[in-house]
């Protein structure tokens, strides 16, 4: 079954290289990377149309159309908006002995449990009178709990599951997690609720304006494929932007940390914590690519004052 989902990856790959491969020969590839970059724009005014809509005209994001359908919006004043988080979730492992005594003069059976964390931090002391009631010393305790193979494991390790062969072969070693996301959150700062509403939509304007500029050197492209100061001025325009929203999302999330910095739980075991955490949001990937655009469109703009002077001695 693996080989034959790599054998059709490898048949897509060589089929989207020969037609990237094709357009590149035909010039075309301009003109779809101008269609894409055009529909993006339009479709992003119109989903920023949406949203500010939904924020002014609806009172929680939300259009009834009739009793089992309705339309809505994620992001609404009323609901609050999304803030950069990092969520931790991690078991503990802990050791259970389930015991059993017989009182010898009455008859009477008790039984009851005694539990031990591997995180000694979690572990309280134990009373005497449990051991009194087990029939048993601390040191004898500490014994079973090493040795004995009446010993029950519990919340040690994840596991992989399912159906597939493919399942049989992943295993984890691990008793906790760690994944970046958002977490939605409504405040009645009025500070805070102004970051939030300028994080949401200050951001897809400036990916409007990115995209706008993007069809707009496509088009020119499409006209004439040669250097020009307008072009690496379009190009800067476009480094800019990008650097522009990767400082706004990171000034943000550290605005977001200074009004909280923890939102969990623990269950009443014990043995799940369950911690949220603000995160510093910022992609140096695209900061990194900001910076290339702005070099790039200096080397167009020398390119072009090259390509101006060959003309003119031509």
């Amino acid at each position: 079954m693996i080989t034959i989902y790599f054998l059709l990856f490898a048949i897509v790959a060589v089929f989207l290289v020969i037609l990237v491969y094709k357009a590149i020969l035909k010039k075309s590839i301009v003109n779809y990377l101008y269609s894409i970059f055009r529909a993006g724009y339009w479709f992003l005014i119109l989903f920023l149309v949406f949203q500010i809509s939904m924020e002014v005209f609806t009172e929680n994001g939300t259009i009834h159309l009739d009793d089992s359908s309705r339309i809505f919006s994620s992001d609404h004043s009323s609901k609050g908006y999304n803030v950069p988080v990092t969520i931790n979730l991690s078991f503990d492992e802990k050791k259970i002995y389930n015991y059993t005594k017989k009182d010898t003069i009455t008859g009477e059976t008790f039984s009851g449990n005694f539990t031990k964390f591997s995180n000694e931090e979690k572990n309280n002391p134990i009373k005497k009178s449990f051991l009194r009631n087990a029939g048993i010393t601390k040191q004898q305790l500490d014994s079973i709990f090493e040795y004995s193979s009446a010993i029950k494991i519990q919340g040690n390790k994840l596991k992989i599951s399912g159906e597939s062969g493919l399942n049989k072969t992943l295993k984890t070693n691990t008793s906790s997690f760690s994944t970046n996301g958002y977490l939605n959150i409504k405040s009645s700062h009025w500070f805070f609720v102004f970051c939030q509403f300028v994080g949401n939509y200050l951001k897809i304007l400036v990916v409007i304006v990115i995209f706008y500029q993007m069809q707009s050197i496509f088009k020119n492209l499409k006209k004439e494929f040669k250097f020009s100061k307008a072009l690496s001025k379009k190009m800067k325009w476009v480094g800019f932007l990008v650097l522009t929203l990767q400082l706004l999302t990171f000034i943000l999330s550290v605005i977001y940390g200074i009004y909280y910095n923890y939102v969990g739980f623990k269950n009443p075991n014990n043995d799940i914590q369950l911690s949220i955490n603000p995160r510093l949001e910022f992609d140096f990937t695209f900061f990194i690519i900001g910076l290339g655009l702005i070099v790039l469109s200096t080397l167009l703009e020398k390119g072009g004052e090259i390509q101006q002077e060959n003309d003119l001695t031509i």
